[in-house]
This record gives C-alpha cells, sequence and structure tokens, in this order.
C-alpha cells in the first residue's frame, strides 16, 4: 500500500506573494476557483501574511470577501489556511486579546480552517493566545517553528585565543528547534511546521529535523521552504523520505522561485517513491491554464514588463529529462529507456508505449470518469512492445490490477512484448493478485544486483569523460573502493568533488578527494553490514548458536532470535524474503514473511520490544 501524504497548497498566498507581491486581484483568483474544488489538496494557503493589506492597499479590495468567496467555491474538500503573525495576526503590531479573540472567530465563520501561527524569533508567549482562540472557535492551529541559521564568526585572532576569547556556542541546534515544537505542542498545537521562510534548510538537515520531530511529537509534522537558494525541491523530497506528514507546494507557474516547488515535480518524484498525494493533477493542469495567463498579466501590472515563463509542463502527459529520470539506483529504469531506444532504432515502425505504474492507474481513473474507457485500452492495447515501471504500485488497487490483468493477456496473445521494473520479485509484492503473480512469474525475470568493483570503476571513468572532469584513475579507485551501493551515489560523487573544486579553488587530489567525500565515505562504511553479522549478534544477545538460528528447531528460546534476525535483515540491508531464506538455512520466503510480520506485531504491542532492537542494532553497528 502507497504511503499518504498530504499537500498544503500555497499558490493563492505565498505562491503569489513570493513572485507577484501579491498583487493577484479577486477577479484573477475567482478563474481558477472552479478547478481547485476538483484538485483535492489538503489544505490550501489563501489568506494572512501580506495577503489582507495588499488587498486593501492595493487593489482595493475587502480581504474578508476574499476568503469567503474561497471558501463558497470550494467548501470542505480542502481546508482555507492562513498565515498569521502570532499576536500581531495580520499586522506588524501586537494587540490584545479581546481583539485577538473577535478576530479568529470571525476568520473561522469565514471559512478559515487552519491558521499557521509563528513568531519570526520563535517567541512562544507571542502564539500563546492565537492557539487559544483558534481551537476554541473549532480551528486547527498550525504552529510553525521558524528555521534559521547561526551567524559565521571570524576565527579569533592569536591574541585573542591568548587573551581567552573563543567562539560563540551555536543557538540554532536540533535540540533547540526541538524544544520550540514541544512548547508549541504543550499549548495545544493540532501540527507543526518546519518553516523555513528563506529556503536556509539543506536536505540532510530537514531529514534529520523531521525524523526528530516525528520521533517525540505525537501531532502531524508539515514542511515549508522556498527555492531561493536553490535547495527547496531536494529538501522537500528528503522530507518526504524522513516521513513527514504534510509538504507546502505551488502550481507550476507559481512555483520555483523565489516560492515553493512545483506540486508538478513532488507529484512525479512521489510516484518514483510510492507515495500517493491523493491531487488530481488533470485539475492541477487546468489550473495551471489560468494561471499562466495571469502570471502574463502580474507580470505587466507589476513590473510593467515581459518576463520569461517557465517551459509547460504537465505530468500526465509529459516526462522530466532522460538525465534527470534515467538513471537512477541500480538503473532499472534507465535500462528500460535503453531497451526501448535501441528498439525504436532496430525498428522504427513499431509503437514502443513507456508508463509508470501510477501514471497507468491516474489514466486509468481519468478514462473512467470520462467515459474513455476504450481509447484507454486501444493505447496500451495496441502497443508492439509495452514498457511499465515499478509495477508492485499496482498492488492491492483492484481495478487497476484487473484492467492490466486483461491488457496483459491480450498482448501476450497477441504475441507482443511486455517489460516491466520491480523493486521485488512478483512473489514478494504483497497485495498483488494471484492471476497477475502467476503471469509475471513466466516471464523472464533479471535481478539487477550492485555493480562490482570494476563496473563502478568503469561508470566514474565514462561520467568524469563526459562532465570534462579531470581526475586522476586514484582518486576514481578510492571512489569506487568505498561507494559500492548504486549508480546515482557513484555519479554524486563526482559532482560533490567537483562544487568542493571550485569552491575551495584548489585542484582535484586526493586530499581535497578526502575532505569532499568524507561524509559520503563514512556513511558507505556504516552501511557495510552483512546478514552473517547480524546472525551472529543476535545470538550472541539472546546466548544462542548462529546455527541454532539457521536450523530446523522450533523451541521458543530459537524461534524468537531467529524471528528478529529475520527482521533486522531485512530492515538493515534490505534483502529479499527470497535471499533471506537462504541465508537461514533454505527456508521458504513465505516463512520470512511470516516471521517479519509477527515482530512487527510484537513491537505494536510491546515498547519494550523496540528498546531491545535499539539495543541490538547497536551491537551490530559496533561490532561490524
Amino acid at each position: 500500500m502507497a504511503r499518504n501524504l498530504k499537500i498544503r497548497d500555497l499558490t493563492l498566498r505565498d505562491g503569489q506573494q513570493s513572485s507577484f507581491a501579491t498583487r493577484m486581484s479577486q477577479a484573477q483568483v475567482d478563474r481558477c476557483l472552479p478547478f481547485y474544488k476538483d484538485a483535492n489538496f489538503y489544505a490550501m494557503e489563501v489568506w494572512g501574511g501580506a495577503v489582507p493589506d495588499s488587498v486593501m492597499r492595493y487593489l482595493n479590495e475587502n480581504p474578508w470577501t476574499r476568503l469567503e468567496t474561497i471558501y463558497k467555491a470550494v467548501g470542505k474538500v480542502s481546508k482555507l489556511t492562513a498565515l498569521s503573525r502570532g499576536r500581531n495576526l495580520f499586522g506588524y503590531a501586537p494587540y490584545p486579546d479581546d481583539v485577538i479573540d473577535g478576530f479568529c472567530r470571525n476568520a473561522i465563520e469565514s471559512g478559515l480552517g487552519i491558521m499557521r501561527i509563528f513568531d519570526a524569533l520563535n517567541d512562544v508567549d507571542n502564539v500563546n493566545s492565537t492557539i487559544k482562540y483558534v481551537k476554541q472557535y473549532g480551528g486547527i492551529a498550525d504552529c510553525a517553528v521558524c528555521y534559521t541559521v547561526d551567524p559565521k564568526y571570524p576565527e579569533p585572532s592569536f591574541m585573542q585565543r591568548l587573551m581567552g576569547k573563543k567562539q560563540p556556542q551555536p543557538v540554532f541546534t536540533d535540540a533547540y528547534f526541538l524544544d520550540k515544537a514541544k512548547q508549541m505542542a504543550a499549548l495545544g498545537a493540532d501540527m507543526i511546521t518546519i518553516k523555513d521562510m528563506s529556503g536556509l534548510i539543506p536536505p540532510r538537515r530537514v531529514a534529520t529535523l523531521v525524523k526528530l520531530f516525528k520521533k517525540n511529537i505525537s501531532i502531524p509534522v508539515d514542511f515549508h521552504t522556498h527555492c531561493t537558494p536553490g535547495y527547496g525541491l531536494a529538501s522537500v523530497l528528503a522530507a518526504i523520505v524522513a516521513g513527514v506528514d504534510i509538504v507546502d507546494t505551488n502550481c507550476w507557474y507559481f512555483a520555483e522561485g523565489t516560492g515553493a516547488p512545483a506540486i508538478e515535480l513532488i507529484h512525479v518524484f512521489c510516484g518514483k517513491l510510492g507515495v500517493d498525494t491523493g491531487v488530481n493533477m488533470e485539475a492541477v493542469a487546468k489550473i495551471n491554464t489560468q494561471l499562466r495567463e495571469i502570471r502574463k498579466e502580474l507580470n505587466q501590472s507589476v513590473f510593467g514588463a515581459d518576463k520569461p515563463e517557465p517551459k509547460a509542463f504537465n505530468p500526465l502527459t509529459d516526462k522530466l529529462p532522460a538525465e534527470i529520470d534515467g538513471g537512477v539506483g541500480l538503473g532499472k529504469t534507465h535500462l528500460m529507456h535503453a531497451i526501448g531506444h535501441y528498439s525504436h532504432q532496430l525498428y522504427p515502425q513499431m509503437n514502443i508505449v513507456y508508463i509508470t505504474s501510477e501514471d497507468f492507474t491516474n489514466q486509468l481513473v481519468s478514462a473512467m470518469q470520462q467515459n474513455r474507457n476504450q481509447e484507454f485500452r486501444d493505447r496500451f492495447r495496441n502497443a508492439d512492445i509495452l514498457m511499465v515501471d515499478d509495477i508492485q504500485f499496482i498492488a492491492g488497487k483492484q481495478s487497476t490490477q484487473e484492467e492490466f490483468f486483461h491488457t496483459f493477456n491480450h498482448l501476450r496473445e497477441a504475441g507482443k512484448q511486455i517489460i516491466m521494473t520491480s523493486d521485488k520479485p512478483p512473489k514478494e509484492i504483497q497485495k498483488l493478485e494471484e492471476r497477475l503473480c502467476s503471469r509475471f512469474e513466466g516471464g523472464l525475470i533479471a535481478d539487477i544486483q550492485r555493480p562490482d568493483f570494476e563496473t563502478r570503476l568503469a561508470i566514474l571513468r565514462r561520467k568524469a569523460e563526459f562532465e570534462h572532469i579531470i581526475v586522476s584513475d586514484e582518486i576514481l579507485e578510492l571512489i569506487a573502493e568505498k561507494i559500492d551501493t548504486n549508480v546515482r551515489e557513484l555519479e554524486g560523487s563526482l559532482t560533490r568533488l567537483t562544487a568542493y573544486s571550485t569552491l575551495a579553488r584548489r585542484p582535484i587530489d586526493m586530499q581535497l578527494a578526502r575532505e569532499a567525500l568524507r561524509e559520503l565515505f563514512n556513511h558507505s562504511e556504516s552501511r557495510r553490514i552483512t546478514c552473517d553479522i547480524i546472525q551472529d549478534a543476535v545470538a550472541s544477545y539472546y546466548g544462542v548458536s548462529v546455527d541454532d538460528i539457521k536450523s530446523a528447531r522450533r523451541s521458543h528460546d530459537v524461534t524468537v532470535p531467529r524471528q528478529i534476525a529475520m527482521y533486522l535483515s531485512r530492515e538493515m540491508l534490505g534483502l529479499s524474503l527470497t535471499k533471506i531464506g537462504d541465508a537461514f538455512g533454505g527456508r521458504h520466503y513465505t516463512t520470512v514473511m511470516s516471521s517479519i510480520e509477527k515482530v512487527e506485531d510484537s513491537i505494536k504491542q510491546s515498547p519494550s520490544l523496540a528498546s531491545l532492537l535499539d539495543d541490538i542494532r547497536r551491537i551490530i553497528k559496533d561490532t561490524k
């Protein structure tokens, strides 16, 4: 089952504020609203921030009319959100409690669902009253922890050090941000937003904070950032991988730049991650049709000039460039593309169709809604070669599996070719119908393994040659030895090396390579855990032998450590059920699956088991 992710659309507030100084008129907003009702965003930020001020000051309109009009059009499909400056509300001076009380009451009565409350200095006292009154009148209190960084202090001179001068201690640590989040949660916050209003947070840091918040706070976590320095998209994706509950995006023509990342790109990458946003991208495409024209109008009215617009992109019909969308992970998608291109070269007349399983599902749903079922079927059943990426994501989707079953049979009976990729063998895809599993198993299955040393070295040499990077074989061999995971990390190491060399204004030598790639090397080393190491650690912890764990014995003193060792092998190594079974005395994959599920169920029922597993993980990492 795909993981669910909620999307908060910022287009009508933060999007237009970031790109067009909040000059979007009510008439322009109204042109978009018929399509927002179908878009199915979790929330829409439409009010607060600079909207009330700009609407009155520059557009001579009523800000309350804006909120009420949007609510009337969208209803309860998406929760309407406003940004509040805590005790300052939408202004720039503090207000007494009776004003905050009346304001929150009127806002919620006018259709507001969520009030995002922040203080730029993270002064928790300044958000307390707004939390209280928002909740009192039935709204959701979304409290923002504002992200920032410590200043870069110059190194003390020799004389200053001699006099005892030291560098100031950092203020904005992970502990600082967590403490602010906990304080807000204690005041009654219904959710916490990591608010990166300047786009300063890099991917690794946001992943750390999201995991920290999720572990220590029981309410949902939202992530808000901007693309100003260029981190935006990568940071949002890092937050998603780390388990964030909600992310903030803009529609394409009001996204990126100084705004938030585009929902269209988030949608594409979520598809690759097996994450379901629930957003209707066909409706988003219709919103963008309006936004494109509104963008042109605002460029003239705000800036007095035409400005370049982003190249149109619709994830339902367009693909990312091959250099972005191709060689990821171990290269399943890249290999599929290569097959398609080569087949086209050999047989130009062939009808070759490539699609992800997610797009197959989305297009099927759209066809059913618009009564275009036959058109949908003709597209795929007339293919000479049908290529479906990440087929595992159709599992659990009954209508999709039914349609693909008949498509598969039609093509096979016609003697056509079907190529599919998956992150696991067919029999290990849970909730995949048996009839599909048996058909998939009947084909040729190719297991793509991690590249060996010689292959890794060849990839690095080719990448360096292609990018015109001057780097010695000695350094390439070091990288190939240290990074043994996937092609993406190999290529990323060269990109990082080049960037470090440019910023440091130093040539690429062995010393620079070790400095630039230290973290990658350490991370790679930390992952060199084997099934044997896990078995040894678990056996030692429980006072049994590895032979006992691998044996056929079914006594409780052996069964429990065996199940735990299987669970950790899956969790820490990502091994297939079949490979785990082979490592544990040749057991069937169904036995492995059952053992893992038993441990997962036990964790939910017994917190002490989670602590025990943490102890064993530490032993494994210390002894590897």
